[in-house]
């Protein structure tokens, strides 16, 4: 397990410590370093990079983080970026380029940015945040979360939006349910359980307010 300080000191678990095979991996708060834990003592095939994420002032030590998954001879076969609660700084593409996947929190979009290019979001990524983020990074899968939908369930036609404003194709609401075949990064259909290229899966929508969404491939589709 890895986990910062931070969430260590504001979420108390009010349960006994639990059984691991090795000692938890700590972060430092506001102290940035990668860590390598492919070695011992740990021996998982994992490099892990965090970054100084721009959130709130409430959260000074905010970060996000690039996750490289190894092969046995050390070279990085999937790379990950996590951005985290941001908002968009200069920066932030610099440490999530080379991604073969993107996780963005875009939180809920303010009425400004919907209406105007140049209107970004404090303390988010928010819609225009995460247009930009996707059109200069253009990983191979982006994973869009933690819509809020305060006010309504917009994750499709936000989705839509960043698709083709960004250039970016393969970019999907993530949700519950949502399985990524690594390293190949293809999507499992939530109808059939079959793993697909991210190209041939079609998203739909949820059965009730604010549900699931579903991740259906082309044999589960009626054309």
């Amino acid at each position: 397990m890895v986990w910062d300080e931070d969430t260590r000191d504001a979420a108390p678990f009010m349960t006994k410590p639990v059984a691991h095979h090795h000692p938890p991996i700590m972060m430092q708060a506001g102290f940035i370093r990668p860590m390598d834990l492919s070695g011992p003592p740990w021996g998982i095939p994992i490099r892990v990079t965090p970054f100084k994420a721009k959130h709130s002032s409430d959260v000074p030590n905010a970060m996000g983080m690039v996750v490289e998954l190894l092969d046995e001879a050390g070279a990085t076969q999937v790379r990950l970026g996590y951005t985290a609660d941001t908002e968009y700084f200069d920066e932030l593409a610099v440490h999530l380029k080379d991604c073969h996947i993107l996780i963005a929190h875009i939180s809920q979009p303010t009425n400004e940015e919907l209406k105007s290019s140049t209107q970004g979001k404090k303390d988010h990524l928010g819609y225009r945040g995460t247009i930009r983020l996707m059109k200069e990074c253009r990983p191979r899968l982006g994973l869009i979360g933690e819509f809020w939908a305060g006010f309504a369930d917009l994750r499709i036609d936000l989705v839509k939006g960043i698709r083709s404003l960004s250039g970016c194709e393969e970019v999907f609401p993530a949700g519950i349910g949502m399985n990524i075949q690594l390293p190949g990064g293809g999507i499992q259909c939530t109808e059939c359980g079959e793993y697909g290229p991210a190209k041939q899966i079609r998203v739909s929508p949820p059965t009730d307010l604010f549900g699931n969404l579903s991740y259906l491939c082309p044999a589960c589709q009626l054309g």
